[in-house]
């Protein structure tokens, strides 16, 4: 799994601004060339490898029992957008737990990121933060941005 497949796990992936409402067409960049990336990609990628490598083998699991749940959840939706009478009520639940199971995974990610810089000495942690400078410079495409 390579660091896009973690933030993807995660839902923590920078959102494609190229495709948000008020941009310029896609593949020109605007105000949004400017933003920083996602704060919990960032996170993930300033990381050592070796925590980044830690990291994904210790969540595989829970990733894979999610992507099972999805195509179950995908296969409720698909029976729910079918059926007549549509019963929003139904397909609001399965929101709902998506919701859900996003927040679960999230807080589970930041559970282990926060375990993982509470253990470092302090001069790892300073080392961190400088990475952590250097990937928010680098913006949510990992390229520096220009001034």
């Amino acid at each position: 799994m390579d660091v896009g497949s973690a933030g993807h796990l995660a839902g923590l992936e920078p959102v494609d601004r190229r495709r948000c409402p008020g941009n310029r067409a896609a593949g020109q960049r605007g105000d949004h060339a400017k933003s920083p990336p996602g704060f919990g990609s960032a996170l993930y990628r300033a990381l050592p490898k070796e925590e980044r490598k830690a990291m994904r083998g210790e969540l595989f699991d829970r990733h894979k029992k999610g992507a099972h749940n999805r195509s179950q959840d995908f296969a409720q939706l698909s029976s729910a957008l079918r059926a007549t009478p549509f019963d929003a009520v139904a397909v609001q639940a399965l929101l709902d737990q998506q919701a859900q199971s996003m927040a679960d995974l999230q807080n589970a990610l930041q559970q282990e990121w926060l375990a993982r810089v509470e253990a470092m000495s302090d001069e790892d942690r300073l080392v961190y933060a400088d990475r952590l400078e250097e990937v928010v410079k680098r913006g949510p495409r990992g390229h520096k941005k220009k001034d």
